[in-house]
């Protein structure tokens, strides 16, 4: 039946986010406070299941969108520079040298303007898709 659905299905969320990280660390105490607020807001098949829809149309793919962003302007420098000799060789060296003069600052914030933008179109896009509905007993109401 839909309670048996619902208990089961919220102990085997609860569960694996238990189980995400190791009893003794940081990380885990923060689980576990989340845990205790997902075991208080979550009060039937409905709130499971948007919970669901969250994790995989908003936290996953904004998650995914971080790890591309360059997380220093070294490395995104670096990187560049290593594309452009790996496509043109050391003739191009010298390019180089005119196209870290552009980057630093400037190249890491347009990769991250690029990241976030596209990974919130696509999140708009999902969740028009789903075409979701609740009341204000729902927990997405609460969001």
């Amino acid at each position: 039946n839909e309670n048996e659905k619902f208990e089961i299905s919220k102990k085997s969320i609860l569960n694996e986010i238990n189980n995400m990280a190791a009893s003794n660390s940081k990380v885990h105490k923060k689980h576990e406070n989340l845990i205790k607020c997902l075991d208080d807001e979550m009060k039937n098949l409905n709130d499971l299941i948007i919970f669901c829809i969250a994790m995989k149309y908003i936290v996953a793919p904004i998650n995914q969108a971080l790890k591309t962003i360059p997380s220093s302007d070294y490395e995104f420098s670096a990187r560049t520079a290593k594309n452009i000799l790996d496509t043109y060789g050391q003739q191009k060296a010298g390019l180089v040298i005119n196209v870290w003069d552009n980057l630093g600052i400037r190249g890491c914030l347009n990769a991250e303007r690029a990241a976030i933008v596209e990974t919130f179109t696509k999140l708009i896009d999902n969740i028009s898709n789903l075409n979701i509905q609740h009341d204000n007993d729902s927990i997405c109401s609460r969001i």
